[in-house]
C-alpha cells in the first residue's frame, strides 16, 4: 500500500515539474496611436507611436515623396515615430497610407491627409517693391534677385511649366537669385517665378522677355564694312545717334527681285524724310564669292552718287554681310541676322528674308517692324507697303502735314 502511494505522489510530482517547464502562449501584439494625421497647407512635422513586441518597419507608397518618415523601422517596444509633409503644392487635398508591418506579419494602416487650410499665422511675400511681372530686355544678362519674407521655412520655388529651359533660379536661404536666358526670336516670351509655402500661400512674378523685334527692344549693336576697303567700318549706332529722330534699317539684297523693285520707293521715303530726321542704315545680305555682283548693284543704282553742291553722298550708308553658300533656310541664318531674328530664320519660325523694315528711335530701340514675307511684283504691292511706311514714318516725326 505504502508502495503504491509513493509512485501515485512521484507521478504527480513529475506531472507538476513537466507543467512548469512549458512557457505560456506568448501573443504577439502591435499598436499604433493615432492612425489619422491631418496636415495643414504649409509643411508641417507630427507623431505617432509604435508599440509592438516585434521589430517593424513602415510601408510607404510610391507616390507619398512628400512625406518622411523617422525612424521607418526599428525593434520592439514603444517608438515614437516623426512624419513630415513637405507644403502642399496647390490648393487640392493630398493624402497617404501609411502601413506598419511588424517582423511578425501583424499591420496597422495610418491615413494621412494634408488640405489647403492655411495656418494664419503664416506668411509670405517679397520683401520691397516688387510688382506683378518685371520686363526683361533681349539679351539682359543681369541676375534678378527676389528677397522672401516669411516665417515658413520650407517654402519652395518654382518656374512655371514649360519655361525652365529659359528661366533659371538659385535659392540662397530666402533669396531668390533668377537668371533669364537671350532670346532666340523675334516674338516676345513670358514665364513666372513662384515661391509656395503650401497651398493657396504662394506668391509670383512675371518674368516678361522681349522679343527681337519687339516695341521697345532695344537692338544690338553692329559694325559693318565693305570688303578690300579699309576705313569703311560703320557701326549702326553712329547712324541712329546722328541727329537722326528715327533710323530705318533696311535689309534687302541684291539678287532680290522684291527688293530692286521696292528700292526706288525707299529712295522716296529717304527724300521725303530725311530734312525731317529720318536716317537709312543699308545691309544686303549677300553670298560670297558674288562681291563684285554686290559692288555692281550698288553702283548701278546710284548708292554711292556724291551731290556735286556739297560733296557728300546723296544716299545712305549700305553695307554688306557675306555668307557662304549652302542648303536653305542655313544660309539665311548669319552673326547679322541673328540679332534679329535669333535662330526663327534657320527655324523657319519666320519666312520673310529680304526685303525687311525695323525702325529704331535715335536711342536704338525698336519703334516698328514690316518684315512680313512682302511680295513686291505689282504696283498694287509695291504702292501698299510704301503707303504703310510712309504713313507711319510721318505719324511718329509729326511732319510734312
Amino acid at each position: 500500500m505504502k508502495t503504491l502511494i509513493l509512485k501515485g505522489s512521484v507521478l504527480a510530482l513529475s506531472l507538476m515539474l513537466a507543467w512548469s517547464c512549458i512557457k505560456p502562449d506568448q501573443t504577439s501584439t502591435l499598436t499604433v496611436s493615432p492612425v489619422t494625421i491631418s496636415f495643414s497647407a504649409t509643411a508641417g512635422e507630427k507623431t505617432f507611436t509604435v508599440k509592438s513586441t516585434e521589430s517593424w518597419t513602415v510601408e510607404k507608397p510610391a507616390d507619398a515623396g512628400w512625406l518622411t518618415v523617422y525612424p521607418d523601422k526599428f525593434i520592439a517596444g514603444t517608438t515614437p515615430v516623426t512624419i513630415q509633409a513637405q507644403p502642399l503644392p496647390s490648393s487640392s487635398t493630398r493624402s497617404a497610407i501609411l502601413t506598419v508591418r511588424s517582423s511578425a506579419g501583424q499591420t496597422k494602416d495610418i491615413y494621412v491627409e494634408q488640405q489647403n487650410i492655411l495656418d494664419p499665422n503664416a506668411y509670405l511675400s517679397f520683401y520691397g517693391e516688387v510688382g506683378s511681372f518685371v520686363i526683361v530686355n533681349p539679351r539682359d544678362n543681369n541676375i534678378l534677385k527676389f528677397m522672401i519674407n516669411t516665417n515658413v521655412p520650407n517654402w519652395t520655388p518654382s518656374v512655371s511649366e514649360g519655361d525652365g529651359d529659359w528661366l533659371t533660379y538659385e535659392r540662397v536661404v530666402d533669396t531668390l537669385f533668377v537668371s533669364v536666358a537671350d532670346i532666340p526670336s523675334a516674338a516676345g516670351r513670358s514665364g513666372n517665378i513662384i515661391a509656395s509655402a503650401g497651398g493657396s500661400l504662394q506668391i509670383s512674378v512675371e518674368i516678361s522677355q522681349l522679343g527681337l523685334q519687339e516695341f521697345g527692344a532695344p537692338t544690338a549693336d553692329f559694325v559693318l564694312s565693305i570688303p578690300d576697303s579699309a576705313g569703311t567700318e560703320l557701326a549702326f549706332s553712329k547712324v541712329y545717334r546722328n541727329q537722326a529722330r528715327m533710323t530705318m534699317l533696311y535689309i534687302g539684297a541684291s539678287w532680290c527681285p522684291d527688293c530692286h523693285n521696292f528700292l526706288p520707293k525707299v529712295k522716296e521715303l529717304y527724300e521725303e524724310f530725311h530734312p525731317y530726321g529720318l536716317n537709312v542704315y543699308g545691309v544686303f545680305l549677300e553670298t560670297e564669292g558674288d562681291e563684285e555682283a554686290y559692288l555692281n548693284y550698288i553702283k548701278e543704282n546710284g548708292l554711292e552718287d556724291i551731290d556735286s553742291a556739297t560733296g557728300k553722298k546723296i544716299w545712305w550708308e549700305s553695307r554688306p554681310v557675306f555668307t557662304p553658300p549652302g542648303p536653305w533656310p542655313a544660309v539665311k541664318e548669319n552673326e547679322f541676322t541673328r540679332l534679329f531674328y535669333g535662330d526663327a530664320l534657320f527655324t523657319d519660325e519666320v519666312s520673310n528674308y529680304v526685303p525687311a523694315f525695323i525702325l529704331v528711335d535715335n536711342g536704338g530701340r525698336i519703334k516698328k517692324t514690316f518684315t512680313a514675307n512682302y511680295r513686291l511684283r505689282t504696283e498694287g504691292e509695291i504702292f501698299s507697303l510704301y503707303h504703310s511706311l510712309e504713313s507711319y514714318i510721318e505719324r511718329q516725326l509729326n511732319c510734312c502735314q
